[in-house]
């Protein structure tokens, strides 16, 4: 669900969410780090073979939570945490797929040599 929203959010835009319970603050995390990785391959291949790009640039690595004063306004906001991600430009997309293309069309080159 929150890939819709990003996919539906335009460029620099920002996604706020609050949670209030670890599961759901768990589930926010792992799915901003999954949009944000720009490569789900593994380790072991030495090029890049996945054209994933990064949708998001997490703003806030560790989440937010309420200050004092807030909590003692409103008890209920001691479990809230805030997470913040931007939207990557576009712009971003297009140039990593660029760049994979003229490294495996080198590489090729060099093979044929």
């Amino acid at each position: 669900m929150i890939d819709d929203a990003v996919s539906m959010m335009n460029k620099g835009g920002r996604i706020c969410i609050i949670t209030f319970h670890s599961l759901e603050d768990r589930i926010v995390k792992n799915e901003f780090k999954e949009l944000s990785l720009s490569c789900v391959c593994p380790p072991e291949l030495p090029i890049c073979q996945c054209d994933k790009v990064s949708e998001v640039k997490v703003i806030t690595r560790k989440p937010i939570l309420p200050s004092k004063e807030e909590v003692e306004a409103n008890p209920r906001s001691r479990s809230a945490k805030l997470r913040v991600a931007e939207k990557n430009n576009k712009l971003e997309k297009y140039v990593k797929i660029l760049f994979k293309i003229y490294f495996r069309y080198i590489i090729i080159n060099i093979n044929l040599n």
